[in-house]
């Protein structure tokens, strides 16, 4: 009986186990074939994901060689593609590993990641403006001297003045050339104007001041730059006087950055005028041709020079100016520049130049002078010193020396002659915030001009302006700022009715017809970028 029971027992225990193994097998087969297929996915994602990262260091490499021409966006481009890299890595290791395969990042495509830093886009500009009044209470007025070739801007100007830059930079790889197009374009108007109407007393004027495309790094010479449109060709100014003592600015074209001896470059080009109103029934419009030949960064004790040589020439013919027949003669001449230039440690400068100008090259620019039998004989010589000290402490301080002798090349061969010292220093208080303080004075003798008993105008012209400033850094030429200013000027008895009015005012408008001093308060601001 016992062997009965203990029998039935075994087989029961039997198939127990027999039935639970039938039960159990199915589910473990399943899960198997689950874990399998969770595994293929897994190495599949995996796979997927190896290749993509691959093909984003690859992009990120390419990027990282383009961005050395991008410039200023070259940090920021490594940023965005480093962190888009690593948020996709996160998401993609979060999603393996929580097993989730049905929620797969997707990657943008490498060719099209990001798409903007396939080329390089600039942004540029000037731009002043403000608002004042003389000291009768009307309209601010500047002050300088009649014949003189500028004045001392601070607290001095009464008009906006702005300029729009667009550049777009056609990026490759580093051994590939470059190309660069240019656009700028300039807005003048009075204070009191703030609309879009242009008349015939230049209330507002629109100008394209530049437009041309440039090209460069080729592998037969990668340092040259060539370059063909309208330009502000390579020139050389005195900010506090805003006086260009080099302005070969027009249209044309030519190559710079030819490697010469030592660290010597030259340029080369050929500039056409940029002004031409004048035209003639066999000729047409009159054309002035010139040509720029400058050695630049020539080695030199303590600092380096610049030669420039730029012969020009124009052809001739006869015009009729009220019922009046004049000829025009074709005319030659050329302006001959040198300056040696000397850096400072802080970003300053000290900058001597010496010039003279013969014939059509007398304005040391391609633009067509008014026409003149005499237009041959004219002649101008000219030397300035400049002295920049950018930034020292709280200090920072331009100051100008200049003197300049013309001729307009008549029979009386009439004379005009200018003397200019000026600087301007400035205090800063705080990184920020700063006063400047800025005096000039200028002699001119003007043989063109007579005076109450019909001489030869002669005086001096002083200007002083007092002007707190908000800054955006302690740097002489750092802008933006935005300034208060007072001004005050004082002329001699010659100058009389020729100083305190605009070039846009009429005939007795002028408020200081009678007076031979005169003052102005204002505001304004200020910048470039």
């Amino acid at each position: 009986m016992k062997k009965r029971i203990f029998s039935m027992l075994v087989i029961a225990i039997v198939l127990i186990t027999l039935i639970a193994i039938a039960g159990l097998s199915p589910a473990t087969a399943q899960d198997k074939n689950d874990a399998a297929t969770l595994r293929r996915e897994l190495e599949e994602l995996k796979r997927e994901h190896s290749a993509r990262i691959e093909k984003l260091e690859e992009r990120l490499r390419e990027l990282e060689s383009e961005a050395a021409t991008i410039g200023s966006g070259e940090e920021e481009a490594k940023s965005i593609a480093v962190e888009a890299l690593k948020k996709a890595e996160e998401n993609q290791a979060a999603a393996a590993k929580s097993g989730d395969t049905h929620h797969k990042v997707v990657f943008p495509p490498p060719e099209t990641y990001p798409s903007y830093l396939t080329r390089g886009f600039e942004f540029h500009g000037y731009l002043r403006s403000g608002y004042g009044i003389n000291g009768n209470g009307g309209r601010q007025v500047y002050f300088k001297a009649p014949g003189a070739g500028a004045k001392y801007r601070l607290g001095n100007e009464t008009e906006t003045y702005g300029e729009l830059a667009l550049v777009n930079n056609f990026i490759a790889k580093p051994d590939n050339p470059f190309w660069k197009i240019q656009i700028r374009a300039s807005v003048w108007s009075p204070e009191n104007k703030n609309d879009d109407e242009t008349d015939s007393d230049g209330h507002f004027k629109l100008g394209l001041r530049e437009t041309f495309i440039e090209a460069g790094n080729f592998d037969w010479s990668p340092t040259m730059k060539f370059w063909a449109g309208n330009r502000f060709y390579r020139r050389h100014d005195i900010h506090i006087i805003d006086f260009y003592w080099l302005d070969m600015s027009g249209y044309g074209g030519g190559v710079e950055d030819i490697p010469l001896f030592g660290d010597t470059k030259l340029a080369i080009a050929y500039l056409g005028g940029s002004i031409d109103d004048y035209e003639f029934p066999d000729v047409g419009r009159v054309a002035k041709n010139t040509a720029d030949i400058r050695l630049y960064d020539i080695p030199l004790p303590l600092g380096t020079g610049m030669i420039c040589v730029a012969p020009s020439t124009l052809k001739g013919g006869n015009y009729t100016e009220d019922g009046v027949e004049h000829n025009y003669p074709s005319s030659s001449g050329y302006g001959l520049t040198a300056a040696h230039k000397h850096n400072l440690s802080d970003g300053g400068y000290n900058e001597v130049t010496v010039q003279y100008g013969h014939g059509t090259g007398s304005q040391f620019t391609p633009t067509i002078q008014d026409p003149t039998p005499d237009l041959r004989e004219t002649w101008t010589f000219r030397a300035t010193e400049t002295f920049l000290i950018n930034s020292w402490e709280s200090f920072a301080l331009m100051a100008t020396t200049l003197f300049q002798m013309e001729s307009n090349g008549g029979p009386d061969d009439n004379k005009i002659t200018w003397y200019s010292i000026g600087a301007r220093p400035i205090y800063n208080f705080t990184e920020h915030l700063g006063l400047a303080l800025e005096a000039g004075l200028d002699y001119v003798k003007n043989e063109t001009l007579p005076d109450a008993e019909g001489n030869p105008a002669k005086g001096v012209l002083g200007k002083i302006t007092l002007a707190p400033e908000l800054r955006i850094n302690a740097e002489f030429l750092g802008r933006p700022v935005l300034r208060l200013y007072f001004t005050y000027a004082a002329w001699s008895k010659d100058f009389k009715g020729y100083v305190g009015g605009l070039d846009d005012m009429s005939p007795g408008d002028n408020p200081y017809e009678n007076d031979t001093q005169g003052c102005a308060v204002g505001i304004q601001g200020e910048a470039w970028w």
